[in-house]
């Protein structure tokens, strides 16, 4: 624990990073059968 706010940011940094990940997983699976539909018509 010398680095304490290394590791803050670190944590902030990942934790920003797995929102980033969820939300572009929300997104695809939203838009997914979208396509999916305009591609069979």
């Amino acid at each position: 624990p010398s680095y304490p706010s290394l590791e803050l940011t670190t944590n902030s940094y990942v934790r920003a990073f797995n929102i980033a990940v969820v939300n572009h997983i929300n997104n695809v699976v939203r838009v997914f059968p979208i396509n999916c539909a305009s591609n069979a018509l």
